[in-house]
């Protein structure tokens, strides 16, 4: 039998503790009337230990799981965060292909039109230009004209010469306002008349304006050698430059 330290309530010998005060119980000597104390402390550690080694090896395993469940959580969420990479890179390159596409398309077709408006403003000048008649090429058996003889040009406004390879002559008048008028012929074309004005505001420089067929701007300047006048200068028409020059004795 065991005993209560406490209550003194007896109990039997497979119990430990007072079923009323918690205390240990102790065996009760059959020789003798002492009680002896028996601690059962280490059936107790024993116990104890046992119930925690359970419940560590019954932790082990949520342990396991949750770490799993961390790794397959972070696995997943890496993995979806790499597709979402994925996706927008794919995007982006996809928008970036059809930018490229859409700006090659527009400026395909802006060369085009720029090579369009660049042959209608060619053919808007062809048939904005006038007509040009070259002069008359002179035959290489004949030779430049002389300069004009003063008694055949007592009021000196005509002048023999050339414009390119062709002989022509000119009648120039100077003017009191400084402006210059007139007109000339090719020696072979003789009715065929050009005529010509511009101005003499500068001494020894004059600038003409052709008006006809031609439409020429000319621009002059005085030569004077012995007793001839003669001004030489460019004639510039609308198909190319040429040199000009007419002559007088003073």
């Amino acid at each position: 039998m065991k005993i209560c330290p406490n209550c003194q309530t007896q109990f039997d010998n497979e119990e430990i503790y007072c079923l009323h005060d918690g205390s240990i119980l102790v065996a009760k000597s059959p020789n003798s009337g002492s009680e002896e104390t028996i601690v059962f402390a280490p059936f107790k550690t024993n116990q104890n230990n046992k119930t925690a080694t359970q419940t560590s090896k019954a932790i082990y395993p949520l342990i396991g799981i949750a770490a799993i469940l961390v790794i397959a959580l972070a696995g997943f969420f890496f993995w979806k965060q790499n597709e979402t990479k994925d996706e927008k890179a794919q995007a982006n390159s996809s928008a970036t292909a059809n930018d490229y596409e859409l700006k090659k398309k527009e400026l395909e077709l802006k060369e085009k039109e720029l090579e369009i408006k660049k042959q209608e403003l060619i053919e808007g000048q062809k048939n904005s230009q006038p007509t040009v008649s070259q002069p008359t090429p002179r035959p290489f058996s004949e030779k430049p004209l002389p300069p004009v003889q003063s008694p055949n040009n007592a009021d000196g406004t005509k002048y023999s010469g050339s414009i390119g390879s062709s002989n022509a002559v000119f009648n120039l008048s100077w003017n009191k306002n400084k402006t210059v008028t007139g007109s000339y012929y090719f020696t072979g074309n003789p009715s065929q008349t050009y005529g010509l004005s511009g101005t003499n505001y500068t001494d020894g420089e004059i600038e003409l304006q052709e008006f006809g067929n031609l439409n020429a701007r000319i621009r002059m300047f005085k030569n004077l050698k012995g007793n001839t006048l003669c001004w030489n200068g460019s004639y510039y028409a609308t198909n190319g430059t040429s040199t000009i020059n007419f002559c007088r004795y003073r």
